[in-house]
């Protein structure tokens, strides 16, 4: 049986409503599946001792026991995989912007960017402090998702992107291949950082498609509503889908 942990904040309201759908299905057999989430930056509060992600902070603990079904704390050995859903991804192209532009980066500054960016993300080092204290548990980083290509930011970035004279496309696909060498060659022993699901990004590879972010659910315990129209940063159950059946390989 491989047992996944999902741990994020609200990003990971995606994992749990296509578990729902997915049980109900009977489609995770010979699976456990276990999400602990705290809204935004709550989780910052986290700590890693004796094996264990937990929180001193009653918000997160109360939040970790409502999204796990009763559990305060991860018990990092209990699973095959620990995937983390927060923090920014490498693969957002806000990281390469120069405001609504992408110039011509060389590997050496994508290199640097992505080393700059791992040293800041307190996501990205709670990932490789959980790696470090279990060198047998699989520790994924796949951060928030990127933006849906609804946002006006990725309106303007694909405008130019399609149109050949500002080879802005040229660009972008050097630069995804500069970042996907990039995080290759970073993943080592048991910790790994990963793109978002393929199937979920329009052909850039830099933004979500819409049908992944329509219909996103609010992480809330006591309220069952979808977010507002205009939000572009949350995913719905058929994201959560993806990022599962990538899990499951």
């Amino acid at each position: 049986m491989k047992r996944l942990c999902f741990l994020g904040n609200s990003h990971v309201a995606a994992v749990r409503a296509a578990l729902n759908d997915m049980r109900a299905e009977g489609g995770l057999e010979d699976v456990e599946v276990d999400v602990f989430g705290s809204q935004r930056n709550s989780l910052r509060t986290a700590t890693v001792r004796n094996g264990v992600v937990g929180s001193s902070s009653a918000f997160v603990q109360k939040n970790f026991r409502w999204t796990s079904g009763g559990m305060s704390e991860v018990e990092i050995a209990r699973y095959d995989e620990i995937v983390i859903l927060a923090g920014i991804s490498v693969f957002s192209s806000a990281h390469y912007q120069a405001g609504p532009d992408l110039p011509t980066i060389s590997s050496e500054m994508a290199d640097a960017i992505i080393t700059h960016h791992m040293e800041q993300d307190w996501a990205i080092g709670l990932a490789r402090l959980i790696a470090e204290v279990s060198g047998s548990v699989q520790v994924s980083f796949v951060g928030s998702p990127l933006i849906s290509v609804d946002s006006p930011r990725a309106q303007k970035f694909l405008a130019q992107y399609h149109d050949r004279d500002t080879g802005v496309g040229v660009r972008a696909r050097n630069l995804r291949t500069m970042i996907d060498r990039s995080v290759v060659a970073r993943s080592a022993g048991n910790f790994r950082m990963k793109a978002p699901p393929a199937d979920a990004l329009e052909d850039s590879g830099f933004f979500t498609r819409s049908a992944y972010c329509k219909g996103s659910m609010l992480f809330k315990p006591e309220v069952d509503a979808q977010h507002p129209s205009n939000d572009f940063v949350h995913m719905n159950a058929q994201y959560g889908r993806l990022l599962l059946q990538d899990a499951l390989g």
